[in-house]
């Protein structure tokens, strides 16, 4: 395997992340991903998915060594702490079986509030497709907000009838206007002082 020789090169190509019921997928790929081996080396096809992943989507990512970015390239499965043991996917599916069953056909709405590098709002509209959703992403981090934008951008056309958008915001309970973001090393923690208002961020220099 030279995975190892070729990791600055691999970490500039976007990645594809399974989205919906993916342990089935990867085992028929031939591979245990209750076991979390890497997909890069195990997946001949990396940085695709396998054949047998059929809802799926892609993500850029900084290339940095990063606990969520690292996550996403491995396993290529969302780093999505909403959708842990499927939440996010079954409460989107929920709201979408709803809207049918009530003879509905407004998009679902969906807004995420620190959205990092937009994989639980593309999850949520991977989760919903066909159905359309109108999804806001709140992110901060003027380091962060690029892959944000890059990846609402890369799987805009992915989603008929879908849309989604970046904002440059934080929320927060400070009514002032400004609050300060903490951005940590690891793209997996930052955060603002108070909740419950959506305010212009600065970042510390």
């Amino acid at each position: 395997c030279l995975w190892d020789a070729a990791d600055a090169i691999a970490m500039q190509d976007s990645v594809c992340v399974a989205a919906g019921p993916s342990k089935a997928g990867w085992a028929d790929a031939g591979f245990d991903h209750e076991q979390k081996l890497a997909a890069r080396d195990c997946n001949a096809v990396w940085p695709s998915c396998p054949p047998s992943i059929d809802r799926y989507f892609w993500m850029q990512l900084p290339p940095v060594r990063d606990m969520a970015a690292d996550s996403v390239r491995e396993e290529q499965v969302p780093f999505c702490v909403n959708d842990r043991h499927g939440a996010l996917t079954a409460v989107t599916l929920q709201e979408v079986q709803a809207f049918e069953a009530g003879g509905l056909t407004r998009p679902l709405v969906v807004v995420e509030v620190g959205a990092s590098f937009g994989d639980c709002t593309i999850l949520a509209m991977a989760s919903a497709a066909p159905w359309p959703v109108n999804a806001t992403a709140f992110e901060a981090n003027p380091e962060t907000l690029p892959y944000l934008e890059a990846n609402l951008r890369l799987n805009a056309e992915r989603f008929t009838g879908s849309q989604a958008q970046a904002k440059a915001l934080a929320v927060s309970g400070n009514t002032d206007g400004h609050v300060t973001l903490v951005a940590h090393r690891s793209s997996a923690h930052s955060s603002v002082s108070g909740y419950g208002h959506a305010l212009e961020a600065s970042s510390p220099g």
